[in-house]
């Protein structure tokens, strides 16, 4: 990759609209951050880190396409997977964790490379309504437990 190559994708300094853009990002991010980390059974510490981390390795990239950030259906999938392994809030719960976003992230990187993206197209309407349904009811089940 060629210098001017390089330059195409690296800023040298953020523009000024740049700077108010992560400031307003930063003040959204850091609570959802903590709130959708402890709705994953984790201590809101390890939100912030996986909120945070991203964007400082991202930051030097310009890409209209990246979108880093904690979710909701993010958080309620891990707390899912991990919920009969590890109690929540636990030291082995955060391990756990991490080892399930290094899977997801080598698995993700793998449809990249082999370009298998196009497959999400194969799912069926009805099927993605019934996930965000499920996804729905198991919050509200989750929030009608809480005292």
């Amino acid at each position: 990759m060629s210098t001017r190559e390089l330059t195409q994708f690296l800023r040298p300094r953020p523009e000024p609209a740049d700077v108010v853009a992560g400031a307003s990002v930063a003040l959204v991010l850091i609570p959802q951050a903590m709130a959708y980390a402890e709705l994953a059974g984790m201590p809101p510490q390890v939100g912030l880190f996986a909120s945070a981390l991203p964007l400082i390795f991202a930051a030097p990239f310009v890409s209209s396409f990246l979108q880093t950030g904690p979710a909701a259906v993010t958080g309620l999938l891990a707390i899912g997977a991990l919920e009969g392994r590890a109690a929540p809030f636990t030291e082995q719960c955060v391990e756990l964790a991490i080892l399930l976003a290094l899977v997801v992230g080598v698995s993700r990187l793998a449809v990249g490379v082999l370009c298998l993206g196009s497959l999400a197209y194969l799912l069926s309407s009805p099927a993605l309504t019934g996930f965000t349904t499920a996804q729905r009811y198991s919050s509200l089940q989750a929030r009608s437990r809480e005292p």
